[in-house]
């Protein structure tokens, strides 16, 4: 709702200076976890993970990425190196020592636009192997949403888990918060649109 209420009150600055307000919020997301921790001495999860202030600079790289994208900016050179590196850093670099789960924004966030950005800009043709990549974008906001009980569910109950391996309960919560996502994209989304 905080993001709902901020949108209009922030997308004419942002579509006025889309490049500065992607690079305000990178900046600022990468500093303001770790500056928090610093002065509170730990990673209070999950209050910066909901925190919408402190989620804010993400919302607005997503916006200003949204603008550059209608402006008709597009990334033309080392678009697949870029796309690697990004895919490299989310993969190995973002959860290395990340407290909060948003401590390591600095990588997570940049390289997260970035992908974001090259496969908006891709032009992908609808087909058997891309079918299941649009129907994964049409939950994603489901499968946003259905994160936070799975995450509260696990930090309360994470002796449940103890028999897997860390991998394995990755994708056992990965399967459930993809099949919640569907039924609710299906019992909630596709009825009220």
């Amino acid at each position: 709702m905080f993001f709902y209420i901020t949108f209009p009150l922030l997308f004419l600055t942002i579509k006025r200076n889309p490049l500065i307000s992607l690079a305000a919020s990178l900046i600022i997301s990468s500093l303001i976890i770790p500056i928090s921790i610093v002065f509170s001495g730990y990673s209070a999860f999950p209050q910066y993970y909901i925190s919408p202030i402190h989620r804010l600079p993400e919302f607005i790289s997503g916006v200003a990425l949204g603008c550059l994208y209608s402006s008709g900016f597009r990334i033309k050179r080392f678009k697949v190196s870029l796309l690697l590196i990004s895919v490299i850093a989310i993969v190995f670099l973002s959860p290395y020592n990340n407290d909060g789960w948003t401590k390591n924004n600095y990588v997570t966030l940049p390289s997260t636009c970035i992908i974001v950005y090259l496969l908006a800009c891709f032009n992908i043709k609808k087909g058997i192997f891309t079918s299941p990549l649009i129907f994964l974008g049409k939950i994603s906001y489901s499968f946003y949403l259905m994160q936070l009980p799975i995450v509260l569910f696990t930090v309360k109950y994470h002796y449940m888990f103890e028999w897997a391996p860390v991998w394995g309960v990755w994708i056992l919560l990965g399967l459930i918060n993809l099949a919640m996502s569907v039924i609710c994209y299906y019992m909630v989304e596709k009825i009220l649109s």
